[in-house]
C-alpha cells in the first residue's frame, strides 16, 4: 500500500486510525471530514508525504497527536469544528504548512505561546468562543497573510502583531471581550481589519507610519468614543464602516484621505457634527449618516463632486442643507424622516444626475421652483409631508416616473402639467387636501396610477380623462366626489377603479369604453 496517495473515508463511522497508517508512507491526502465517531489518532503521526489532512466536523475528535518528525510536506490542516482543546507544541515541526483552520472548535483553549511556523499563509481560529489570548508572534511569520479571530474571548493584542509584515487581511469581528489594540499598528501589508461587533473596544490606536495598503477598515458596533487625526495616514483606505458606534461623538475636524469611497456612520446617534471636507475627497461616492444627530451640513460638502450616495434617514436634529447644492455626480439624497427639515435649498444647473430624491416625513413647506432643474430625477418622494402646503407652479421634469404625495394633508392644489410627461408611471395623491386636479393631468401619457384615495376635500375631476396608459385609478373614500367624468375611446388599459366611499350617484354611459375593467 505504500503507492496509495489519497484515502477518504470522511463521512464513515471510523471510530480510530490504527497505527499502520504510518506505513502509507506515499500519501498526499487524508480525508476523515465529518467523521463524528471519530475519537482519536495513533500517538504519533509521521507520514511524510502528507499534504492535505482533513479532520473538519469530526466533533468527538479531542486531541492532536504529537508530531514525531518534520512533516515538511504537509500543506493544509483542518481541524475546524473538532473538539480539540490545544494543540501540541510539535505543531511547529509542520514546516510546510500554509493553512491551519481551526474554526468553531469551541473547546479550544490556547495555541503554543509562541508559533513560528514560516510557511503558514492562512489560520483561521473563527468562532473558538473560548480561546482568550494569542500567542507572540516570532519573526519568522512574515507569510502568514490571513488571520481570522472573529467569534473568540480574545481581550487584546500582543504588541508583535506588527511582526506579521505580510498580514493582508486580519478579522476580529464580534470579539466582545476585546478592550484594547496595540498602542500602534505598523503592519505595513494590511489591507482589510475587521472589527465589527467589537462592543468594548472604546479607542483606536495611533496610526504611526502611512498604511497606504490598508483599504478596508470596520469599526461598526464598536464603543469608539473619536477616532484619531492620525486615521488621515490610511492613504488608500477605501471603505470606513462605523455604522452602529453610538458612542462616537466627534470625527477628526478635517478629513483628508483621497482614496476613500465608502464613508458609513449610519447610527451613530451622538454624532452631532460632520467635519470640513478638504479638497482630496473628490473619489467619495456614498456617505451614510442616517440616524446620527448632526444639525447641519457644512458647505465643503459641495467639494465631494464624486459623491452618487448620500443617506441622511432619521436625522431628526437635522435642520438645514447648504444654502445651495451643486454636487454634480449625486444620484440619490434620502432625507427621508428628518422631521425638523424644513426649506430645501436651491437647485444648480449641475444636478442632472440626480435620479432619487426621498424627503418624506420632513417639514417642508413648499419645493423650490428650481426643482424643475432636476432634468434626471425619476423618483420624488414627499410622502407624509404634513406642513407641505405647495409644489411649484408648473412642473417639467421629464424624467421622473414617480411622484409620492400621500398624506400631505395641508396640500391643497395640484400644479399645471406645462409639458408631455410621458415617463410618469405613478402618482400618488391619497390623503392630500386637493380639491380639484387641472385639466392638464392629461399630459401625463403614460400615467399608470392614479391614487387619490382619503382626499376627502377632492370635489371634481377634469371634465374628461383620456389617459390611454392609465391602468389603475384609486378613489375610495373621496367622500365629496359626486361625478365621475366622461371617458374616452382610449383609456382601453384601465383595468382597476375604486369609486368606494364617494358621493357619487350614477356612472357615465362612456363608462363601457373600459373594456379592460376588472373592478
Amino acid at each position: 500500500m505504500e503507492k496509495l496517495s489519497e484515502l477518504y473515508l470522511d463521512g464513515t463511522a471510523i471510530k480510530e486510525l490504527p497505527l499502520s497508517i504510518n506505513k502509507l508512507t506515499g500519501l498526499t491526502v487524508l480525508e476523515l471530514s465529518g467523521c463524528q465517531e471519530l475519537k482519536s489518532l495513533p500517538s504519533s503521526i509521521h507520514l511524510r508525504s502528507l499534504q492535505t489532512f482533513n479532520l473538519s466536523g469530526c466533533s468527538n475528535f479531542k486531541k492532536f497527536p504529537e508530531i514525531s518528525d518534520a512533516m515538511e510536506n504537509l500543506s493544509e490542516l483542518y481541524l475546524d469544528g473538532t473538539a480539540i482543546k490545544e494543540l501540541p507544541s510539535s505543531i511547529n515541526k509542520l514546516t510546510g504548512l500554509t493553512v491551519l483552520n481551526l474554526s468553531w472548535c469551541q473547546e479550544f483553549k490556547s495555541l503554543s505561546s509562541s508559533i513560528h511556523m514560516g510557511s503558514l499563509q492562512t489560520l483561521n481560529l473563527s468562532g473558538c468562543s473560548n480561546l482568550e489570548k494569542f500567542p507572540e508572534i516570532s519573526d519568522a511569520m512574515q507569510n502568514l497573510s490571513k488571520l481570522y479571530l472573529d467569534g473568540t474571548a480574545i481581550k487584546e493584542l500582543p504588541s508583535s502583531i506588527n511582526k506579521l509584515t505580510g498580514l493582508t487581511f486580519l478579522d476580529l469581528s464580534g470579539c466582545q471581550e476585546l478592550k484594547s489594540l496595540p498602542s500602534s499598528i505598523h503592519v505595513g501589508s494590511l489591507q482589510t481589519l475587521k472589527l465589527s461587533g467589537c462592543s468594548n473596544l472604546e479607542k483606536f490606536p495611533d496610526i504611526s507610519y502611512a498604511m497606504e495598503n490598508l483599504s478596508e477598515l470596520y469599526l461598526d458596533g464598536t464603543a469608539i468614543k473619536e477616532l484619531p487625526l492620525s486615521i488621515n495616514k490610511l492613504t488608500g483606505l477605501t471603505v470606513l464602516e462605523l455604522s452602529g458606534c453610538q458612542e462616537l461623538k466627534s470625527l477628526p475636524s478635517s478629513i483628508h484621505m483621497g482614496s476613500l469611497q465608502t464613508l458609513k456612520l449610519s447610527g451613530c446617534s451622538n454624532l452631532e457634527k460632520f467635519p470640513d471636507i478638504s479638497n482630496v475627497l473628490e473619489k467619495l461616492s456614498e456617505l451614510y449618516l442616517d440616524g446620527t444627530a448632526i444639525k447641519e451640513l457644512p458647505s465643503s460638502m459641495n467639494k465631494l463632486m464624486g459623491l452618487t450616495f448620500l443617506d441622511l434617514t432619521g436625522c431628526q436634529e437635522l435642520k438645514s442643507l447648504p444654502s445651495s447644492i451643486r454636487m454634480g455626480s449625486l444620484q440619490t439624497l434620502s432625507l427621508y424622516g428628518c422631521s425638523n427639515f424644513e426649506k430645501f435649498p436651491d437647485i444648480p444647473d449641475v444636478m442632472e444626475k440626480l435620479s432619487k430624491l426621498y424627503l418624506g416625513g420632513t417639514a417642508i413647506k413648499e419645493l423650490p421652483s428650481s426643482i424643475n432643474k432636476l432634468t434626471g430625477l425619476t423618483v420624488l418622494d414627499l410622502y407624509g409631508c404634513r406642513e407641505l402646503k405647495s409644489l411649484p407652479s408648473s412642473i417639467r421634469m421629464g424624467s421622473l416616473q414617480t411622484l409620492y404625495l400621500s398624506g400631505c394633508s395641508s396640500l391643497e392644489k395640484f400644479p399645471d402639467i406645462s409639458d408631455v410627461m410621458e415617463k410618469l408611471s405613478e402618482l400618488y395623491l391619497d390623503r392630500t387636501a386637493i380639491k380639484e386636479l387641472p385639466l392638464s393631468i392629461n399630459k401625463l401619457t403614460g400615467l399608470t396610477v392614479l391614487d387619490l384615495s382619503g382626499c376627502q376635500e377632492l370635489k371634481s375631476l377634469p371634465s374628461s380623462i383620456h389617459m390611454g396608459s392609465l391602468q389603475t385609478l384609486n378613489l375610495s373614500g373621496c367622500s365629496k366626489l359626486e361625478k365621475f367624468p366622461d371617458i374616452s375611446d382610449d383609456m382601453e388599459n384601465l383595468s382597476e377603479l375604486y369609486l368606494d366611499g364617494t358621493a357619487i350617484k350614477e356612472l357615465p354611459s362612456s363608462i363601457r369604453n373600459l373594456p379592460g375593467l376588472v373592478t
